[in-house]
């Protein structure tokens, strides 16, 4: 029921606050990759609580990141 999400947000609020930005991302793209797309990254990085600069710096690390597991396979 409603409560259920109610809880679950509540839990999710307090779990963002002890991750790193980073982790706040990766955690954020994980759930929501097709959405994020559309959303434009000031409003990402307001709700991950970091400046745009740091989010654009986060977002491409993750990219390259992931850009290096792909050539390793």
């Amino acid at each position: 029921g409603s409560g259920l999400v109610g809880s679950e947000m509540c839990i999710r609020d307090r779990a963002i606050h002890t991750m790193s930005p980073s982790q706040r991302y990766v955690d954020l793209f994980t759930r929501y990759h097709e959405s994020i797309a559309v959303i434009p990254h000031q409003e990402l990085a307001s709700y991950l609580m970091i400046s745009r600069r740091q989010f654009q710096r986060i977002r491409e690390n993750v990219a390259q990141n992931i850009a290096g597991r792909k050539s390793e396979r």
